[in-house]
């Protein structure tokens, strides 16, 4: 036999004629084998599926089988968790020991958000801040979602769970962004138009103008003359020059004099008297 148990071993003498003998049987003990059944280590992503969990059977011969199960202890968070293998400690011909092993639950990786667009010019309106890859399911707002008036606005988005998530890059610090909204430009040239004194007011205004966006002063007049004119901005803060300045600009307002025409002293007119007026 070759399973466990015991069995005799029986002793036969071949020449008995001087002697008396007593043949007295052994035994021979056939005992369990030791088999070691070893949870496989296993991993997963924070909210996957668990996978299959097995074990590595070591030292049982001619293809037999031990019979067991695997579980693991409860947890749905990262961590690490234990994997037990388990069944009878005597399994016909076998002594099974059972090793645990180790499951892990990694953090899920999020790819950082980017803004979709960090620069804008001042229009009046409010601009929504957009960004590629956010979710709000597992992230936090923007601390600074919009803005109207020109400048710069820093903001962040942090991770609403830092214990199951990171970002892709293995940090878990909030994503910190910059958005600039830059002042419009506008544009004022002389006016080369020519100003002739008429006796009546003159008004004399630089070339692109804009009276909801500038204020002028010095720019009507009567008489002849050269004035200075000056035309400032009525919102610097979101507005500049085109040269990047917000200072005054600076302009000529010129009213030439009228010609009048001297007449000729030296023509002498003669006429003969007829009594008529001349």
């Amino acid at each position: 036999g070759e399973d466990v148990g015991e069995y005799a071993i029986n002793v036969t003498a071949s020449e008995t004629d001087n002697y008396i003998v007593y043949m007295v049987p052994g035994t021979f003990t056939i005992t369990r084998k030791a088999v070691t059944v070893r949870a496989n280590d296993k991993s997963k992503t924070y909210g996957e599926t668990d996978p299959e969990l097995t074990a590595t059977v070591e030292g049982t011969l001619n293809g037999d089988t031990v019979t067991y199960d695997v579980s693991r202890k409860a947890g749905e968070t990262v961590g690490t968790y234990t994997i037990t293998p388990s069944g009878a400690a005597e399994q016909g011909n076998y002594t099974v020991t059972y090793v645990p092993g180790t499951f892990n639950i990694n953090k899920k990786e999020l790819t950082k958000p980017t803004l979709n667009q960090a620069t804008y010019t001042y229009d009046g309106t409010e601009h929504t801040f957009e960004f590629n890859n956010y979710d709000s399911n597992t992230m936090v707002a923007p601390t600074v979602a919009s803005g109207t008036n020109a400048g710069t606005y820093n903001g962040q988005i942090a991770l609403k769970d830092t214990t199951n998530y990171e970002w892709s890059d293995h940090t878990s610090d909030p994503v910190t962004y910059s958005v600039t909204i830059n002042k419009a430009q506008l544009t004022v040239s002389a006016d080369t138009t020519t100003f002739t004194y008429t006796g009546s007011s003159q008004t004399y205004n630089p070339v692109g103008f804009d009276s909801s966006k500038m204020d002028i002063a010095n720019n009507e007049r009567i008489n002849a003359g050269v004035y200075p004119v000056s035309v400032t901005l009525k919102d610097s803060t979101n507005y500049e020059w085109s040269d990047r300045t917000t200072t005054a600009k600076e302009f000529t307002f010129t009213i030439n004099p009228e010609l009048l025409y001297k007449p000729d002293t030296a023509e002498v007119t003669s006429f003969d008297y007829d009594g008529q007026q001349h």
